[in-house]
């Protein structure tokens, strides 16, 4: 047997409904914005990595969320994540354990 355990974290809509409120959604060629084995360094236990995303390399300044390919290396573990834009336009990566590098590919924004 197996417990699932389901956070929601938005929700998209087909356009139909007028009561429906957010962003549209634009997709970009995927552009690669970080690899830490390029220069930055490894996320080590415990560390935070922020990374400047809106305002560069295609991503408007207005953007509120990205969608993103994040890969960390090591055993290498690709994941498509829909992240909201913090204050000043950056998003944060946490890495809890182990010594890591990441890789981040944009392929769209919202807003």
């Amino acid at each position: 047997s197996v417990h699932v355990v389901i956070d929601v974290g938005g929700w998209f809509t087909d356009g139909t409904d007028p009561s429906a409120t957010g962003s549209l959604f634009v997709g970009m060629t995927p552009i690669r914005v970080m690899d830490t084995r390029d220069g930055h360094g490894a996320v080590g236990p415990g560390a935070t990595m922020t990374l400047m995303i809106a305002g560069h390399n295609g991503v408007p300044s207005t953007a509120t969320a990205v969608v993103m390919n994040v890969t960390t290396i090591g055993l290498t573990v690709p994941n498509l994540v829909v992240v909201k834009v913090g204050t000043g336009g950056q998003v944060d990566f946490f890495n809890a354990v182990g010594i890591t590098d990441v890789i981040v590919d944009v392929v769209g924004w919202y807003g």
